[in-house]
């Protein structure tokens, strides 16, 4: 059956009109297919209580669950629900009553509507005494036949088709929604300004649709997602004064259409309105077929459907207002509702680091960053790259680095051939600053033995080379911006890079060696000093690779590490 008349998957509405919206099926000739049988039957009918257990037969039988207004003596109206079998009809009614709230139970449609109706749902039953498991099912499937209840998810071979086209027709019928919009542009962006009721706004749009070229990517975004939302749902619940400023959805497929208010001559000759006043203000009617999704607004939306969950009636007035955008599912259409997330989440407002990167369609140092994490194979995506919000890296982690890290790097190899502006380049010059950040790592990783044991050949482990005790400043964030910083620094240099690595190689990578104990690694604490100069790690890695430095600086500022203020009491580490 489809998902529409799911109560657990649109549990967000429960106790709302909308979720109480049911299509029975009343056809008289499926009814007539019973007449015989039906006139045969005793039935029996039990409210649905606790109380009432120990009433129903340890016997095999049929049973149906209904919901009556019986407390208004209107006990001749029944809506019937559901229709099953049972081999014992009380262990049946039983199992009910404990997995009221089991929603992974496999008649969960029945719980909720248990839930649901708790004063108003009764218990149907026949006794089969002795019939099997086949004839019951032949039964049964005559009753489903007959009444093809609305939460039963399985009927007989043929009708099920029948009764989904049925209710799927219901749906594309009554999802239609007529809102009062302003229409405006921006840019080059269509949009419109409107309000929706909540519970409009869980049950039609869908959270979860991705605009990230990488999955893992989007997941990020979606990672603290409930932990936030939950704050939302808090405040909504305890605020009398809530309020919300506009989300923005993306809108796509489906046949949406906009009416434009004509107004008849006013007697007021100021209030005429002109045909800008009249294009702009209108009805957009969405028919149900659309597919709707955040652009900027999860958590909110995530929120509402958590406090609807909990106090759908409190919020039965409430509306959220929203800005509707048209937007193309292709992978072009995709950049530019990315671009429209950025723009709105880093020049309108402040966002984390790693959300911009993600999202970020102008700048090709995260275009690259990006593709690099997801093509470069021996990275393996998130095998070997974290998703950190910050570029450091835990010494018990099994990554390599971070992603946040290899967009350092990537500033860093770029540094002298493009000068970064918030206006996406040519596709030409972003791909060949990809390929510079390809080369470069392409040759660490087969030229660094620790890299290519660990990246390539596997036969090593990131932990035997990084552990709380130092290891590899290879296997370090700042380590690995000294090495892309060196490799930079020697192309400029000597324009070439085939010959750094053997030069490179040559220098102690352990963190507790003469190079780098007290340069970037504390010995005595066992951790990275978070306060060295990036000045200082350029010149200085330039000095162990023999290129042009400032020496007296190098010296200098050595010696302040050392805890010498006298640049004659201290030497530098020979150049290897």
């Amino acid at each position: 059956m489809t998902d529409y008349f799911d109560p657990v998957t649109n549990r967000g509405t429960r106790k709302t009109l909308i979720f109480y919206r049911r299509q029975f099926i009343a056809c008289p000739e499926k009814w007539e297919t019973l007449t015989t049988l039906y006139n045969g039957l005793v039935w029996k009918q039990m409210k649905f209580e606790v109380a009432n257990q120990d009433e129903i037969p340890e016997v095999e039988g049929l049973y149906m669950f209904t919901a009556s207004p019986k407390k208004i003596n209107a006990e001749f109206i029944n809506y019937l629900f559901y229709v099953g079998e049972a081999q014992d009809l009380r262990v049946r009614y039983g199992d009910y009553l404990k997995k009221i709230h089991n929603p992974k139970s496999a008649q969960y449609k029945v719980h909720a509507v248990i839930d649901d109706y708790p004063d108003h749902l009764y218990f149907n039953y026949v006794e089969f005494p002795g019939l099997n498991k086949k004839g019951r099912k032949e039964i049964e499937d005559l009753f489903l036949t007959a009444f093809m209840p609305p939460i039963n998810s399985k009927y007989p071979q043929g009708l099920e088709r029948i009764v989904r086209a049925v209710y799927e027709q219901y749906m594309s019928i009554n999802k239609a929604i007529q809102l009062p919009a302003i229409k405006g542009v921006i840019g080059d962006w269509i949009f419109y300004q409107t309000v929706i009721p909540f519970h409009e706004i869980i049950e039609r749009i869908d959270n979860d649709h991705s605009i990230r070229e990488y999955k893992t990517l989007d997941d990020v975004l979606q990672r603290d997602l409930s932990k936030r939302s939950k704050k939302i749902k808090d405040y909504l619940i305890r605020e009398k004064t809530r309020f919300f400023n506009s989300i923005i959805i993306g809108l796509y497929g489906g046949n949406p259409n906009w009416y434009r208010f004509d107004f008849a001559p006013s007697a007021v000759p100021e209030m005429e309105l002109d045909e800008h006043i009249l294009d702009t203000i209108g009805i957009l009617e969405l028919t149900g077929s659309e597919k709707l999704f955040s652009i900027d607004g999860q958590h909110r939306i995530d929120g509402i459907k958590q406090a609807l969950d909990q106090q759908s009636n409190k919020f039965r007035n409430d509306e959220l207002p929203v800005v509707i955008v048209a937007h193309n599912d292709t992978k072009e259409g995709k950049v530019r509702t990315r671009r429209l997330f950025s723009e709105i989440n880093t020049k309108a407002l402040k966002v984390s680091g790693l959300d911009d990167l993600i999202t970020n369609e102008d700048n090709p140092v995260d275009i690259n960053t990006r593709r690099l994490y997801a093509e470069f194979v021996p990275f393996a995506k998130d095998e070997f790259i974290a998703l950190n919000a910050t570029p450091n890296i835990s010494a018990e982690a099994t990554e390599l680095t971070s992603i946040l890290n290899l967009r350092e790097v990537n500033k860093l190899l770029y540094s002298d051939v493009y000068k970064f502006r918030d206006i996406r380049p040519a596709e030409e010059i972003t791909e060949n600053l990809y390929q510079i950040s390809l080369s470069f790592w392409e040759q660490a990783v087969s030229n660094v033995s620790a890299y290519k044991a660990v990246l390539l050949d596997r036969s090593s482990t990131v932990a035997d080379y990084r552990s709380k005790e130092g290891g590899s400043m290879l296997f370090r964030p700042i380590g690995i911006e000294i090495l892309a910083d060196g490799y930079h620094q020697w192309q400029k240099q000597k324009d070439e890079t085939k010959t750094f690595w053997t030069q490179f190689t040559k220098i102690d990578d352990s963190l507790n060696g003469e190079y780098w104990s007290d340069v970037i690694w504390n010995p005595a604490k066992k951790t990275m000093i978070s306060k060295s100069s990036v000045k200082f790690l350029r010149e200085y890695i330039k000095y162990l690779l023999g290129l042009d430095h400032d020496v007296d600086y190098v010296l200098t500022e050595y010696s302040k590490m050392r805890g010498n203020e006298r640049v004659d009491l201290v030497e530098l580490p020979a150049v290897p």
